[in-house]
């Protein structure tokens, strides 16, 4: 089932899509919130065309949505909600752009097919385990800006810790924002 959505809707409601056999969803320029799970459950969802327009992804937009493979955030979207993307199991390929501010609570997590992500500069708030169980990432860059690290990180595939200037560490954290992980690349660029 294919779904192409006409310009002039704004938001689309929480649970309005959830559980449903979708394989392809063309979202409109007009639409400015994904609401709470709209898409979640949708195991056969496999592409998801976004349009400039769209501000907020909210809580559990794309749960479960384990047919998904690559995911493009137009860079409008300033807000990933909490498990926005919680057990898209295949997802392989994320682009976050510019614009985007904050990463939600678990928002990748177990993503296990995720190899690398870019956090773009504009990313001030991390919600706590953004990617925990993302056990293959293996490359995470950080471009510019200062952000507040919590536990994002659990359980990755991370095989090094660095700290790097513009990354600002809890005191509490006591060594587990990198504990368990196989990261092998971590960069932040200024």
């Amino acid at each position: 089932i294919e779904l192409q959505l006409k310009e002039g809707l704004q938001v689309i409601g929480a649970h309005a899509f959830a559980f449903t056999a979708l394989r392809s969803v063309t979202l409109p320029p007009s639409l400015t919130e994904l609401g709470e799970k709209a898409f979640c459950g949708c195991g056969n969802l496999a592409e998801v065309l976004f349009n400039k327009g769209l501000q907020t992804i909210g809580l559990g937009v794309f749960h479960l949505c384990s047919a998904l493979r690559s995911m493009t955030m137009p860079s409008t979207v300033t807000e990933l909600g909490s498990y926005a993307f919680c057990h898209c199991s295949n997802l392989v390929e994320l682009q976050l752009n510019e614009g985007l501010w904050i990463i939600g609570d678990c928002a990748f997590e177990n993503c296990s097919a995720l190899r690398s992500v870019t956090i773009p500069s504009t990313v001030t708030e991390f919600g706590a385990n953004a990617f925990c169980g993302c056990i293959n990432l293996s490359q995470v860059i950080f471009l510019g800006g200062k952000r507040l690290l919590n536990q994002e990180f659990v359980d990755c595939g991370f095989r090094q810790r660095r700290e790097e200037q513009g990354l600002l560490y809890q005191e509490a954290l006591d060594d587990m924002l990198f504990d368990e992980t196989g990261i092998s690349h971590f960069l932040v660029v200024r």
